[in-house]
């Protein structure tokens, strides 16, 4: 554990909620909390180590508030796509304490207009967007993007071939580049920038879907500051607090363009975490508490890559009995991830288990993790998995 954390956190309740609460579970830990989770899946790893409760598709996120409510008073924070509901973050914070940004907050940052005024106002590069599509091209230069969503789901060309849908969404101006994501604190003490991780992105059937990452990604120092202005920007305008994330395309003449800000602990985190030991969740709660901010340490050196591994077939999912992370040492970068259930039965497209790897390079961290890849998916398409052991 690293020597910031300080003792007397130890015993510190947290409840996390959200879709997927495992990797923030795990945060807590790093940081010297005892977390509690609610999400979709109560996956093995997030169960052996936290009390968690799963919630049924059909009742999120709104049976969130009611699951709530059986676990003990503790601070609490979210993951996504809580930011989508910001009034049911805000029930929820006249509860218990929030340590997170609340619906005010969360309705300016996912408001796609609002963010771009703000941006254009402090000459920072913006797409372009709007609500109607009349008049835009139909040749790929811009994107249709729901206006609730998380991690690029929902995310499509408008091209041609773009057919009308029923959930309410918006369009941006398309930008070609490297998909980034850079993680911020936002503390009285001021904006800092936490990390940059670069996205994978895609997979058949969703070209902008995330899947994974990779950190943390070198960057030069006048793109680090353009970072640093656009973090300090953001928080001001929108009222930002803790750690929140901001997805943006490096173009070819190294300008950043933002394409969406995620006002919460992202998915980033765990891999900024595990590559560099700091407790990136101890941070937010300080910012959250209105404490000092520890400091800051030189890094480790080792590059962290993670992706999502979904299933290309229907299966059943086998007993793992090994490369889970361990509490003995939470800054371990494990093997595996979201674990199922032994048994547990997943269709086509499901999101199955998470893998990592590790390495003194990004290229090393990412042959390692194509490497676990290509085995991931060739044990997932045996139709006799459910008896096998790894």
């Amino acid at each position: 554990m690293p020597a910031h954390v300080h003792a007397t956190l130890v015993t510190t309740p947290v409840l996390i909620l959200g879709a997927s609460a495992r990797a923030a579970a795990w945060s807590a830990l790093r940081a010297g909390l005892s977390p509690a989770a609610a999400d979709l899946f109560a996956d093995r790893d997030l169960a052996a180590i936290a009390p968690s409760v799963r919630v049924e598709a059909a009742d999120y996120p709104a049976g969130l508030a009611h699951t709530a409510s059986a676990f003990p008073p503790s601070p609490w924070i979210y993951t996504g796509a809580l930011e989508n509901h910001p009034d049911i973050v805000d029930r929820l914070a006249q509860r218990r304490p929030l340590w997170g940004n609340s619906g005010a907050a969360l309705r300016a940052a996912r408001d796609p207009l609002v963010v771009a005024q703000v941006l254009g106002e402090a000459g920072c590069a913006a797409p372009e967007v709007c609500r109607d599509p009349r008049g835009l091209p139909r040749d790929g230069s811009w994107v249709r993007k729901p206006l609730a969503s998380a991690g690029g789901r929902g995310v499509s060309v408008f091209d041609a071939d773009a057919r009308d849908g029923a959930r309410p969404v918006y369009y941006q101006r398309r930008i070609n580049g490297l998909s980034l994501a850079v993680m911020f604190v936002a503390h009285a003490e001021g904006v800092f920038v936490a990390g940059v991780t670069r996205q994978l992105i895609g997979r058949p059937g969703a070209s902008f879907a995330y899947r994974g990452s990779v950190g943390p990604w070198p960057v030069a120092g006048a793109t680090w500051r353009q970072f640093a202005n656009l973090g300090t920007t953001l928080a001001a305008r929108l009222g930002l607090i803790g750690l929140f994330g901001v997805d943006l395309i490096l173009d070819g003449d190294g300008v950043a363009w933002p394409v969406e800000i995620n006002p919460r602990y992202t998915a980033s985190v765990e891999v900024l975490e595990l590559a560099t030991g700091r407790a990136l969740l101890d941070d937010h709660r300080r910012a959250c508490e209105g404490r000092p901010l520890p400091p800051r340490t030189a890094p480790q050196a080792r590059v962290v890559a993670k992706e999502v591994i979904f299933a290309e077939a229907d299966g059943v999912f086998p007993d793992v009995r090994s490369g889970l992370a361990t509490v003995a040492d939470p800054f371990a970068v494990p093997a595996l991830a979201d674990v199922p259930l032994a048994g547990s039965r997943f269709r086509a497209g499901d999101p199955v288990l998470t893998i990592f790897a590790e390495g003194a390079t990004t290229a090393a961290a990412l042959d390692f993790l194509e490497q676990k890849r290509a085995r991931w998916r060739n044990i997932l398409q045996r139709l006799d998995i459910s008896d096998q052991v790894f």
